[in-house]
């Protein structure tokens, strides 16, 4: 038997605050070569400065999960680079606006094929997330309804990390993801009910119903006397299907900012497209998107001993397609200028692009990094409306972002 237990501080989604597990894990418990293991997880978070107190939070999370050697039902591998689990978790999510219960199953196939390229593949994953309780005036605030509500999530998911190859100075490395969800199911209805006249349910509950791909490119370039270039490209799409209008579940939506996306932003307070920057301030909006690009460039170089800098570059944003925000049940949507702002289209890309520069300073404990990455908001469509999208010396540096996090951004 062993005991592990971890604690950390993360902001990655502009939320300061603290985390721990216990776990407890048996190895080998039925002779097959089994590990077994139960954890216990809860955490505390906080968004300092943010005045609309959104992100007051807490939670708590159990879970059980058995793996064992190689691909059950598939192909035999190499044991050290198979393996099968299933996992089994209940969590609660509380924040001021709302309290919610989620309880997720899966079966997960791992394992590393051609050229060290590493597969995750969730033929079953079923998650139901029931809502206990949200707040009025936050629930009117919000484009998407159905991501605050109860909601069957059932479908495969599928994860290719292709790792780090050198060429010279130069390393590049890659990661896809894909799933579903609702299907099966959603077939299966059309079978038996015919056409629908409003969203099915399971149990008086409506599945979620819905495609998503996603995909991540970084290249680093090793520079001599410790000093390293670093640039990241990612992208992502969700397609919502009929039984999820608007945008499919909360959980799955694309969001922006945070200490490793748009680094001048906080996460959830930007996009989709340009918003303006009153309704966040005014209905404490919640961005989120079906659509997301994004793309990051780093200079890191040493200053003294461990403690190294970086300038960096920020771009990106998400949007909503026009079928997103047409299905959206928010009373600002029929405001057509309001509903150009927050589509997606690709001629109005360069001023819907969010744009921040920035400087960070991290210190090197060999076995992690600290880091506090300070970002300018230096376009921000947010304010397009208003006039004063580009930053001005004038405005100061109250358009600006000091995001703290453990480990690189990319």
């Amino acid at each position: 038997m062993g005991v592990l237990w971890e604690a950390e501080g993360t902001n990655t989604s502009g939320i300061y605050g603290i985390q721990t597990a216990f776990e407890v894990r048996d190895r080998n418990p039925f002779g097959g070569l089994e590990a077994l293991s139960g954890k216990v997880a809860g955490g505390l978070g906080v968004a300092v400065g943010d005045t609309s107190q959104l992100f007051r939070t807490y939670f708590y999370e159990l879970g059980l999960a058995i793996q064992v050697p190689d691909l059950l039902g598939l192909p035999n591998v190499k044991r050290n680079q198979a393996r099968s689990s299933a996992n089994l978790t209940l969590g609660r999510q509380y924040r001021r606006e709302f309290d919610r219960l989620a309880l997720s199953g899966e079966l997960q196939y791992h394992w590393e094929g051609r050229r060290a390229t590493t597969w995750d593949v969730k033929p079953l994953f079923v998650s139901y997330v029931g809502l206990r309780g949200i707040d009025s005036s936050f629930y009117a605030a919000l484009a998407s309804k159905s991501g605050f509500q109860n909601v069957f999530i059932a479908g495969p998911r599928v994860s290719v990390k292709r790792p780090s190859v050198s060429e010279g100075r130069w390393s590049r490395r890659s990661e896809w993801s894909f799933e579903t969800s609702g299907i099966l199911t959603d077939l299966g209805f059309l079978a038996v009910k015919g056409p629908r006249t409003q969203p099915y349910t399971v149990a008086g509950v409506p599945y979620a119903h819905y495609l998503r791909a996603e995909a991540d490119y970084r290249w680093h370039y090793r520079a001599r006397q410790r000093r390293e270039g670093a640039i990241r490209l990612q992208g992502g799409y969700l397609h919502a299907l009929a039984n999820s209008p608007g945008l499919p579940p909360f959980e799955r939506a694309f969001y922006a900012g945070g200490s490793n996306d748009l680094r001048s932003w906080i996460n959830f307070r930007i996009g989709p497209g340009a918003l303006p920057k009153a309704v966040f301030d005014t209905a404490g909006f919640l961005g989120s998107g079906s659509l997301k690009l994004l793309a990051q460039a780093e200079w890191r170089f040493p200053i003294l001993g461990s403690t190294y800098g970086a300038f960096f570059a920020d771009a990106g944003n998400v949007w909503l397609t026009q079928a997103n925000a047409q299905s959206a049940q928010w009373s600002l949507m029929t405001d057509p200028e309001l509903l150009k702002a927050v589509s997606f289209n690709p001629l109005r890309l360069p001023r819907q692009t969010a744009l921040g520069l920035g400087f960070g300073l991290r210190y090197d404990f060999e076995f992690f990094i600290a880091r506090a990455d300070w970002g300018l908001q230096v376009y921000d469509p947010r304010r397009i409306l208003t006039g004063d999208a580009w930053w001005r010396p004038v405005g100061g540096l109250r358009r600006s972002a000091l995001q703290v996090a453990i480990g690189l951004p990319f």
